[in-house]
């Protein structure tokens, strides 16, 4: 079972995560957050593999990812942002990011990319990848 937690300071869009991950067999959702604070806090204390995490909430970003990889290194951070691959998608893999996916994908790949990195791997799109 790979267990996740969600950080987005949208509930709208929280709430759809949520819906795909109830349908998803081999996932189970351990908590929710809408800002970094919310996102330290599951981080430490959720016993969480992966986590989906929103780059642009309240005290989130770039820095924010390094801090969440510095705190919980076997933690996999999916960055899943509306920003556009060419402006972030590099920064935050080497900041600790396991994975970068648009918020424009489909629900299967977002599942994808939550199973890749627990895994062990890297998720990236297509656009990512050929960055």
């Amino acid at each position: 079972m790979i267990r996740v937690f969600i950080a987005d300071d949208h509930a709208v869009v929280r709430q759809g995560i949520v819906r795909i991950l109830a349908d998803a067999p081999d996932v189970v959702l351990v908590g929710e957050g809408a800002d970094a604070a919310d996102a330290r806090k599951l981080a430490l204390t959720a016993e969480a593999d992966a986590c989906v995490l929103d780059l642009a909430m309240p005290g989130g970003g770039v820095d924010f990812v390094n801090e969440l990889h510095e705190l919980r290194p076997r933690l996999r951070i999916l960055v899943f942002t509306m920003h556009k691959e060419q402006q972030y998608a590099l920064r935050v893999l080497a900041a600790g990011a396991s994975g970068f996916l648009g918020k424009g994908c489909p629900p299967e790949e977002l599942l994808a990319a939550i199973r890749s990195m627990a895994s062990g791997r890297r998720y990236l799109s297509d656009e990512v990848a050929e960055l």
